[in-house]
């Protein structure tokens, strides 16, 4: 077999760019809170939240508004919400609110009661966008949520309770866009019933709703050194490869070529895959000495026009093609960003 070995920087750089995933099965990227957004959307596993985190946050704005004009606004001077996550990751995050309050709640000056009922609350959460996802909440076996409103004889109503956006950051917020509440029973309820409300989240913090990543085997090329290579940081198929050279060495069974100058030039068909494809588009060598020959002189190889087929697999740092060519990157290549990737169904 023949064997190239490419000892200059660029080659080195290249070829190292090559990396592979560990084993696993195709799947959507799960859902994660991540303790920063450097990788945004998606989040290593050291920065993941770990199950059972306490989430905790308070009101910065409460209303609700049942369509009466600017006196039926109903607010409150203070609410708080409590639980956790269920799991480190999950397509949804699984999650529980276990408390709700309100206090100080009035209507034009006049007091008013406010009740989470049904708790505690299941919650699934699932990434959006960004940094950002969606809480929906659901019956955990004492009933569906729902939002009791109590303000004298003005009414008495109860609604469905809405989901929340939570938006990533230092701190996070979990909020309830202006939504207008559904499934209205009780006294005098009125027609149409918003709720707007934002919370500022004070555990954990800082967190970032974020994409976490199931390995699948592929080769790819990486622009970070980080593993897993996030998908957003995936160079795309197509990508060209260049490399040059000013020591190549050419072993065969009679003896050993050596060149002062080597070029190679390929370019991805793929984004992804196990081994990634390549195709040569150039290779050309120059300054070739050829040891026993009657005339040892300096010559020339270039490669025939077209393209060449090929592969690359970062196990053994290698890019082949036929004919039993390969390029490798030596043991004493200098370090580079070297990552596995790992492929998602959808996401993240």
């Amino acid at each position: 077999m023949k064997i190239l070995r490419a000892i200059g920087l660029a080659a080195i750089a290249a070829l190292a760019l090559i990396a592979v995933s560990g084993a696993g099965s195709a799947a959507a990227a799960e859902t994660t809170l991540c303790k920063s957004a450097a990788i945004s959307p998606y989040c290593a596993s050291k920065d993941r939240y770990p199950k059972e985190t306490a989430i905790e946050a308070t009101k910065t704005e409460f209303q609700v508004d049942p369509g009466f004009g600017p006196t039926g606004i109903t607010v409150c001077a203070e609410s708080a919400m409590k639980g956790q996550t269920n799991a480190q990751a999950g397509e949804p995050l699984s999650a529980s609110i276990s408390t709700w309050t309100f206090s100080g709640c009035t209507r034009n000056g006049k007091a008013c009661t406010i009740t989470a009922k049904n708790l505690s609350y299941a919650g699934s959460l699932s990434w959006s966008s960004g940094d950002d996802g969606a809480l929906a909440l659901s019956n955990s076996g004492k009933g569906q949520p729902r939002l009791f409103v109590h303000c004298g004889s003005w009414y008495e109503c109860e609604w469905d309770m809405p989901s929340l956006a939570v938006e990533g950051g230092n701190p996070g917020q979990l909020a309830i866009p202006t939504t207008t509440l559904v499934k209205g029973t009780g006294f005098n309820c009125p027609a149409t019933t918003t709720l707007k409300a934002t919370y500022s989240v004070s555990s954990p913090k800082p967190v970032f709703v974020a994409r976490g990543e199931i390995s699948n085997p592929g080769t790819g090329l990486c622009k970070i050194n980080q593993s897993p290579c996030p998908q957003a940081y995936l160079y795309p198929e197509g990508t060209e490869l260049e490399a040059e050279t000013s020591d190549v060495k050419i072993e065969t069974n009679v003896s050993t070529i050596t060149c002062s100058e080597g070029s190679l030039a390929a370019q991805t068909t793929a984004r992804s895959d196990n081994p990634l494809p390549l195709e040569m588009t150039a290779f050309a060598l120059d300054g070739c000495n050829f040891p026993g020959s009657a005339r040892a002189a300096s010559r020339s190889m270039n490669s025939a026009p077209g393209r060449s087929p090929g592969t690359a697999n970062s196990r053994n740092g290698e890019a082949r093609w036929p004919g039993g060519w390969c390029a490798a990157a030596p043991s004493t290549a200098p370090s580079a960003s070297v990552a596995p990737i790992s492929k998602t169904g959808a996401r993240r």
